[in-house]
């Protein structure tokens, strides 16, 4: 009864986990894709660019280059332990 117990309460850790780790690729899209959408536009329709445009670039490359770089190293380096 215990093991039964503790198979489904594993079970539901890894799908909760996994729930977690999905709803955070999504606000990552959907943060990169307003980010993106908001610099191509200030980019195409003023000729004045800003200190709000200049961080939203900063913040575009941010979310590009250094959040996957780091969820790859995040991800080799717990797979290297095993």
């Amino acid at each position: 009864m215990m093991d039964r117990l503790k198979r489904f309460l594993n079970a539901s850790a890894e799908v909760f986990a996994m729930l977690l780790v999905l709803a955070g690729g999504i606000a990552y899209i959907a943060m990169t894709g307003l980010t993106l959408t908001f610099v191509i536009n200030e980019l195409r329709l003023d000729t004045y660019i800003g200190i709000g445009t200049g961080v939203e670039i900063v913040m575009l490359i941010f979310l590009l280059v250094w959040v996957p770089a780091l969820a790859l190293r995040a991800t080799r380096s717990s797979s290297k332990r095993r």
